[in-house]
């Protein structure tokens, strides 16, 4: 008995530091998606400028918020998703992102086809620490983001500068 207990106390040892030393949660390179057995597929042509760049916020009502800067909250008591999901903005309107980045990295890229692609012309920063980020549009377009771990659960949403 006590030859087991001592095998198995040798087998922690060795796959704790395994387990907890790999603490990356870099996305791959932009544009790339992993796939379930490892590999890592392109997007198709035309995604990030398309219709497919509103991801999924032409049907929900658009109104440019009031004066000041607009607040998107994710995490806590919001749960797994970002509230408000879709923003109309103009230009050099002031955004705050406001959650727990470490356990909701934040990716500027669009979810389509039940996978998730990095955008690599986004100006929305890869944000995986902290409790606040701000971004400051300063060009008309759609800037799409999403939660890293739980884009698959709908966790995505768009900022729209006109």
């Amino acid at each position: 008995m006590k030859r087991w207990l001592a095998i198995a106390v040798a087998v922690l040892v060795l796959l704790i530091p395994a387990c907890t030393t790999s603490t990356s949660t870099d996305p791959p390179p932009f544009g790339l998606m992993p796939t379930p057995l490892g590999g890592v597929h392109e997007p198709p042509r035309g995604l990030f400028e398309g219709p497919s760049a509103r991801d999924g916020c032409d049907d929900v009502p658009l109104a440019l918020p009031p004066e000041g800067p607009v607040v998107i909250s994710f995490g806590g008591f919001v749960g797994e998703r970002y509230s408000p999901r879709c923003v109309l903005v103009e230009v050099g309107t002031r955004i705050d992102f406001h959650g727990d980045f470490a356990m909701h990295p934040m990716a500027g890229g669009v979810v389509f086809e039940g996978a998730a692609y990095r955008d690599p012309s986004s100006e929305l920063p890869y944000t995986k620490a902290g409790s606040e980020a701000v971004f400051v549009p300063l060009h008309p377009g759609v800037y799409s983001f999403y939660c890293q771990i739980h884009w698959v659960l709908g966790m995505r949403g768009s900022v729209i500068v006109e």
